[in-house]
């Protein structure tokens, strides 16, 4: 009984991919019967967004159903592809002051004397 929640959303996110991939096999569908209509014509607008709609829904709807809740399973990442942590913030006011470096404007305007 622990892994009915697991088991529910499991199958939640893959029936979320079964819509998916059935709402892009639609759009996909459309699309061919809007494209070989006569006469022959340019490209319109919504068939560019079916193809689109095709192509998302297909492809995100087969990885859901695919993978399912082992989308979210953590895996061991190799110590060649990790990140360093991130920079500890520290706050101006606890930074040491910074040095006043050299004098530029003195450098730049030098007047002859």
């Amino acid at each position: 009984m622990q892994d009915q929640p697991r088991l529910r959303s499991d199958l939640a996110i893959r029936a979320t991919g079964l819509g998916l991939a059935a709402s892009g096999g639609l759009a996909l569908a459309e699309l061919c019967r809007l494209a070989n209509q006569p006469p022959h014509h340019p490209a319109s607008v919504l068939e560019f967004a079916l193809a689109c709609a095709a192509f998302l829904g297909l492809a995100l709807g087969g990885a859901l159903l695919t993978l399912g809740a082992g989308m979210f399973a953590q895996i061991e990442v190799s110590p060649r592809w990790r990140t360093n942590p991130a920079p500890r913030f520290v706050p101006n006011a606890t930074r040491p002051p910074a040095s006043p470096g050299p004098d530029i404007h003195a450098a730049l305007f030098r007047h002859a004397a």
